[in-house]
């Protein structure tokens, strides 16, 4: 009997193996699980899958629910998003408060009115601007800092040479005048006015620059002085003549009237008191005609005055000498106090008559007793020249009108001292002819000083 045939074995799991990817090396991916445990799996398999299909509906139908919840949601939420922008853009704050928006919209509102303003004012300006250029009757150059020309009106082009676009040009070349370009660069490098004046063959011509102070450059004013020039020099004549011709009369009386107090028996009674009284104004009227005539030499001359650099203590010193017998008889103070080495450019017989009159004003006007003190520093480019008296004083109201011709602060006071009226506006000619100035402090009781600014 043939052995029995052995059984043939259960298998004991499951296997599977599956070639690997063409891509990747030759081999096989196997997976195996043994047969209890791949029997439990199936029959747990088996016997969850319905309820497994039945959670899986609910759970289905569950997140169908929030799903659509969340959509409703967001649905809500957009709503609200999109109203709260429109009113965000209608300017409405949900919290009442102004909005950013509405702020941003407000600000720009007001800048741009802020620059609808500005831009009228600066219309009107130019308007302004034009109008001036077109209307002034003396010609108008306005340069910048660097001289180059940002407006000219067409005064300019009548009284000199211009290119005919000359905006934007250095002035030299816009306005080929070289006075001109010198005028506006010394006031813009000194920040103050500056005024010269041109004689030609053709006209007489003013020119006054003035800074244009943070603004940088200058504006300068040309002028055609002629006619007034010419009549000031025919007025100038006319005075000049009629003094000279008056003086040979005056100077006849005075000789008589001294002949006359000569001789203490040719007056009888009181016409001794008659021709002191005649000798007296006639004497006054001929020191007037004087001065008249040596107003109109220097308005003649004032051209025709240099100036040389001089030491000014003995110009003060011979100055003030010839008031020194004046001085002593009255009992008047008289005094100079002066450093060493001072020096002025100055016309030697301009500034003996410009000091000379100012120290006997001084003298003259103060009481017996008092002080005449000239001192002088140096003060940047210029020295200044003080006479101070301690008399009576000036007011104040009388301070611009006092180098006027014939203008008296007190006309008993001034007749008295023996005055014209003349001499204050002798010295304010002298100082304008060589480029000195005169100035006045003074208070009522508490005396005067005359200032005197002269280039160094």
């Amino acid at each position: 009997m043939s052995p029995a045939s052995p059984p043939t074995p259960l298998p004991t799991g499951i296997h599977m193996a599956s070639p690997t990817p063409a891509h990747r090396e030759p081999g096989a991916l196997g997976l195996s699980a043994g047969l209890g445990a791949a029997a439990v799996a199936l029959v747990a398999a088996w016997v969850s899958l319905p309820l497994a299909l039945g959670l899986a509906g609910a759970l289905g139908v569950g997140l169908g629910l929030w799903a659509k919840q969340r959509a409703d949601v967001r649905g809500a939420r957009l709503q609200e998003l999109s109203a709260r922008a429109m009113r965000e853009v209608e300017g409405k704050s949900l919290s009442g408060e102004a909005s950013p928006i509405r702020q941003v919209d407000e600000a720009i509102s007001a800048l741009t009115m802020s620059l609808a303003q500005q831009r009228r004012h600066l219309r009107r300006h130019r308007d302004v601007e034009a109008a001036i250029l077109k209307s002034s009757f003396g010609g108008l150059v306005v340069v910048d800092r660097r001289l180059q020309v940002r407006a000219i009106n067409p005064v300019v082009r009548q009284l000199l040479p211009a290119v005919p676009d000359p905006v934007g040009r250095p002035v030299i070349e816009a306005v080929p005048y070289a006075p001109l370009a010198q005028v506006l660069e010394e006031a813009i490098s000194k920040g103050e006015p500056v005024e010269q004046e041109q004689i030609s063959g053709r006209f007489d011509l003013l020119i006054r620059a003035v800074p244009l102070g943070e603004a940088g450059g200058a504006i300068a004013v040309l002028l055609d002085i002629t006619t007034a020039r010419r009549a000031e020099r025919s007025r100038s004549d006319f005075v000049a003549n009629v003094s000279h011709e008056l003086r040979t009369p005056v100077t006849s009386i005075i000789g008589y009237a001294e002949t006359l107090l000569d001789d203490p028996d040719a007056l009888p009674g009181d016409s001794r008191e008659m021709v002191e009284a005649m000798h007296r104004n006639a004497t006054r009227l001929f020191r007037i005609f004087d001065d008249l005539l040596q107003l109109a030499r220097i308005e003649a001359r004032q051209k025709d005055m240099p100036l040389e650099r001089l030491p000014l203590a003995e110009l003060v010193e011979d100055a003030v000498d010839l008031h020194a017998e004046s001085a002593e008889a009255r009992e008047v103070e008289l005094s100079v106090v002066l450093p060493p080495g001072l020096t002025a450019r100055v016309n030697r017989e301009a500034f003996a008559h410009i000091l000379g009159n100012l120290v006997e004003n001084g003298v003259k006007y103060t009481q017996a007793g008092g002080r005449v003190k000239v001192s002088a520093h140096s003060e940047g480019d210029r020295v200044i020249l003080e006479v101070d008296d301690n008399g009576p004083g000036i007011d104040p109201v009388h301070h611009a009108r006092i180098f006027e011709r014939f203008y008296r602060v007190d006309i008993g006071r001034s007749r008295a001292a023996g005055g014209t009226g003349l001499g204050l506006s002798i010295v304010k000619h002298l100082c304008l002819a060589t480029h000195a100035k005169v100035s006045v402090r003074s208070l009522p009781g508490r005396g005067s000083t005359f200032v005197l600014s002269l280039p160094t």
